[in-house]
């Protein structure tokens, strides 16, 4: 009896140095491709980098091929902000026109076209868009923009005026509206952001801007084809969309 039970526990110990040598080599291996798994990673990364990689434009670099004749800048907040004043200059209500995210006032340029000949309009580049600066205090938050609107139109000596914008914008014009109502005569909302909704379909720079890692490197890593993509995806009317 006791000789059966050392040959028992002896198989029994035979049989968990087998297991024990598996496990040790579904380690080994587990962790090898996790070496070559991030290797792959640094590897496209380092390939994405030296393939699409792009600093920053300089700001006069960008003044000087995007700014015009009707361009101005003013400080607001310790930022030079660029806008366009254009259209009826006795008219004494303008309309102020806000961009959305990724955009700068050039989206609106169609829209100035037809409404310059009756009304005054105004446009802006937002804090962190086209040729006006950062916010130093790395503030973008929608009380910051709205503030940031209110000083805007009282140096410009606006006292009221028809507020329009665009998605970004169109949170900003409502937000506004609702803090300084007796300086709003109308809103125009186009696509504004704060409405409750579930989007059917993302851009791609939003899902990207999502991803760690990835996030970081779009700052500097923008292939066209993402920026193509994204421009896409917001253009009902894609023959809008040009190569230019």
């Amino acid at each position: 009896m006791v000789l059966n039970n050392i040959i028992n526990f002896r198989n029994i110990q035979a049989i968990n140095t087998i297991f024990e040598k598996q496990n040790h080599c579904k380690m080994k291996n587990f962790w090898r491709s996790i070496k070559f798994g991030l290797a792959f990673v640094v590897l496209l990364l380092a390939g994405l980098c030296a393939l699409y990689w792009k600093n920053d434009i300089p700001l006069e670099k960008l003044i000087t091929k995007y700014a015009n004749t009707e361009s101005k800048f003013i400080n607001i907040d310790g930022m030079s902000v660029h806008y366009r004043e254009e259209g009826n200059q006795t008219d004494t209500i303008p309309v102020i026109l806000i961009h959305g995210t990724g955009a700068s006032l050039h989206t609106w340029e169609g829209w100035v076209q037809e409404l310059k000949a009756e009304h005054k309009v105004i446009r802006l580049d937002l804090p962190a868009y086209g040729l006006t600066g950062p916010n130093s205090s790395g503030d973008y938050s929608p009380e910051f923009y709205v503030e940031f609107m209110n000083h805007f139109l009282t140096k410009l000596g606006v006292k009221q005026c028809i507020l329009g914008g665009n998605s970004l914008g169109g949170a900003i014009t409502w937000a506004y509206a609702l803090k300084y109502p007796e300086k709003v005569t109308k809103m125009i909302l186009v696509d504004a952001g704060g409405y409750p909704m579930e989007s059917k379909s993302v851009p791609m720079a939003f899902q990207m801007a999502k991803i760690p890692l990835i996030k970081d490197l779009i700052k500097y890593i923008t292939p066209r084809s993402v920026i193509e993509k994204s421009v896409q995806n917001v253009y009902v009317n894609k023959e809008k969309i040009t190569p230019d």
